[in-house]
C-alpha cells in the first residue's frame, strides 16, 4: 500500500492511475499514514489536492472518527476544504438490520441553510 504523504508514494499513484476526474483517497490513515497530530503528512496531501485541482479533478478524502466518535486531526484542516461531511447515526434509532444514517454538514460554504437539511 503506498503512503501518500510521501513523495514516492505520490509518484506511485500517479504512474498507475491514468487521467481520472476524482480520485477517492479511503482512508487518510490507512493511505497516508496519518493519525492527525503531526501535520506534515497533512501539509503533503493538501499539495498533492492543490495540484490536482488546477488540473481539474476532484479528490474526496475519506476518514473515519476516533473511537470518541470525533473526527481525527480537528477542525483545523477544514479550512482547506471545500466539503465536509460526515455520516451520523440518527438521534434516538433503535438498532435495526437496515443501515440508517444522517448527512451532515460540518463545512459547506457553497450550500445554503436549506440545503444542508
Amino acid at each position: 500500500m503506498p503512503d501518500l504523504s510521501t513523495d514516492a508514494g505520490l509518484i506511485g499513484l500517479f504512474r498507475g492511475w491514468g487521467d481520472p476526474e476524482l480520485v477517492v483517497i479511503d482512508s487518510l490513515s490507512s493511505l497516508a499514514h496519518w493519525d492527525g497530530s503531526d501535520p506534515k503528512p497533512w501539509n503533503k496531501l493538501q499539495a498533492f489536492a492543490r495540484w490536482n485541482a488546477r488540473k481539474g479533478r476532484t479528490i474526496l478524502f475519506v476518514d473515519h472518527t476516533n473511537k470518541h466518535g470525533e473526527r481525527r486531526g480537528g477542525h483545523a484542516r477544514d479550512s482547506e476544504l471545500d466539503l465536509v461531511m460526515g455520516l451520523c447515526p440518527p438521534r434516538g434509532l433503535v438498532r435495526s438490520p437496515q443501515t440508517h444514517f444522517e448527512i451532515h454538514f460540518d463545512r459547506a460554504p457553497g450550500l445554503t441553510p436549506a440545503a444542508r437539511e
